[in-house]
C-alpha cells in the first residue's frame, strides 16, 4: 500500500486530472506510475513529485 505523506491528500486528486486526463503526456504519466507502483513503490511520492514539477516548468516557460 502506498502511503500519501499527511497534508498532500489534497494534492493527489487534482494532479491526476489535469496531468493524468487533460495533459498531452498523459500516457507518459500513467506509465511512469505504474513502472514507479510496481519496480519501486517507496519511490511513488518522488515520481509524483516530479511528475508536477515537469508539468509547472512546461507552464512556465511555454514548453508544448
Amino acid at each position: 500500500m502506498v502511503c500519501i505523506p499527511a497534508g498532500h491528500e489534497s494534492i493527489k486528486g487534482s494532479h491526476e486530472y489535469i496531468i493524468g486526463l487533460i495533459d498531452k503526456g498523459r500516457t507518459e504519466y500513467w506509465k511512469l506510475i505504474f513502472w514507479t507502483l510496481f519496480t519501486r513503490p517507496e519511490l511513488i511520492v518522488d515520481a509524483i513529485t516530479f511528475s508536477i514539477y515537469g508539468y509547472h516548468f512546461r507552464k512556465v516557460f511555454g514548453v508544448k
